[in-house]
């Protein structure tokens, strides 16, 4: 598991979420592990053209079945033990625009 990579999440008790759903990991690949969390951005099939929304297209090594929105603004954390299967991983040409999404959201 590295940043990046996507992954379904069964998080189904989140204010955000009522069934299983793909997620990405934002978290610092150096810090995966040690603690029995992971913080993460949900992935919608709602396409939003949102500053704060990056669309993934359902191609090449997302996994992703449809074209899809990492929901920047609805980054959250949650227990490792919630997360199934490795699905894909976020095309490296997009991270560049994820990293300046987190930094609007969090003001860094």
């Amino acid at each position: 598991m590295q940043r990046g990579d996507l992954f379904l999440c069964a998080d189904v008790k989140g204010d955000f979420t009522n069934k299983p759903r793909p997620v990405l990991i934002v978290q610092a690949t150096d810090y995966l592990g040690v603690v029995e969390s992971v913080t993460i951005c949900p992935i919608t099939s709602v396409l939003s053209k949102a500053s704060l929304r990056i669309t993934v297209k359902a191609q090449g090594e997302t996994g992703l079945n449809v074209d899809s929105s990492v929901e920047v603004d609805k980054i959250s954390t949650v227990k490792l033990s919630r997360l199934g299967n490795k699905i894909g991983v976020m095309p490296a040409q997009q991270r560049f625009q994820l990293d300046n999404a987190l930094r609007d959201w969090l003001d860094l």
